[in-house]
């Protein structure tokens, strides 16, 4: 309906600016109405010689000007806010059908966002609001679970942050995270680590084989608590 009314409201200016034109500049109806000064020149130099320089009236209209762009953009941003909490809290897919019909909601990247966040949305939802190249919206389809693999695959391709969260999620598809090299076995998925030889691995470890936690529960007993009782007050220093 709104598109209606706005290609309604255009085409009615249109109609009315071309009868403008044709009325005034074709047809003589207006001559009539307008007559000249016996003397233009005269008239001309008394009204610069009294007309001010700069009224206070312009100084009155910038300042409606600036009210009305403030007030617009106040407006803006609580209608936006208030789509967006419907868009985030919708629980049927039919209230999100009716969101992407606004053209307010199909242009606004935090609405958008939104129904990208929400958990309720269908595929079919999710794969509508992909068409749009906003981050943010990208970004929440990564994170839903609910975004199809062919989605997935898609926005992968337009950042790296984005791919990132690809990669971890459930539905993404093998090739994405062959291209990502990410191998994910049936139980998970491991995310592949720099390849660094076993001398850097190990460097400053001690890999000196010692005896495990079950021997060292084993052989330990009341003789050996005995046995580090003096070298523990030993090694104590003096006050």
């Amino acid at each position: 309906m709104l598109k209606r009314l706005l290609a309604g409201t255009v085409l009615g200016g249109l109609v009315m600016f071309a009868w403008g034109a044709v009325s005034w500049m074709l047809l003589p109806w207006h001559q009539p109405a307008l007559q000249s000064f016996a003397n233009e020149e005269v008239v001309a130099a008394g009204a610069r010689r009294r007309a001010p320089g700069f009224s206070r009236l312009w100084y009155v209209l910038v300042l409606a000007v600036l009210i009305a762009l403030v007030a617009a953009s106040w407006a803006g941003a609580k209608y936006s806010t208030s789509l967006q909490v419907k868009a985030f809290t919708a629980t049927s897919e039919r209230e999100l059908k009716e969101l992407l019909k606004n053209t307010w909601a199909t242009h606004d990247s935090g609405v958008l966002a939104a129904i990208a966040k929400n958990r309720k949305a269908s595929p079919g939802i999710l794969r509508q609001v992909s068409q749009h190249s906003f981050e943010a919206v990208r970004l929440e389809l990564a994170d839903n679970p609910n975004t199809p693999a062919d989605v997935l695959r898609d926005i992968a391709r337009s950042d790296s942050e984005v791919a990132s969260r690809v990669a971890v999620h459930p539905n993404a598809p093998r090739d994405v995270l062959r291209s990502l090299n990410i191998s994910r076995p049936s139980a998970g998925f491991t995310v592949p680590v720099p390849r660094t030889s076993s001398q850097d691995f190990f460097r400053g470890v001690d890999t000196t084989p010692g005896p495990s936690p079950s021997n060292s529960r084993q052989q330990s007993g009341p003789s050996d608590l005995l046995n580090r009782m003096p070298r523990q007050s030993s090694d104590r220093q003096p006050r």
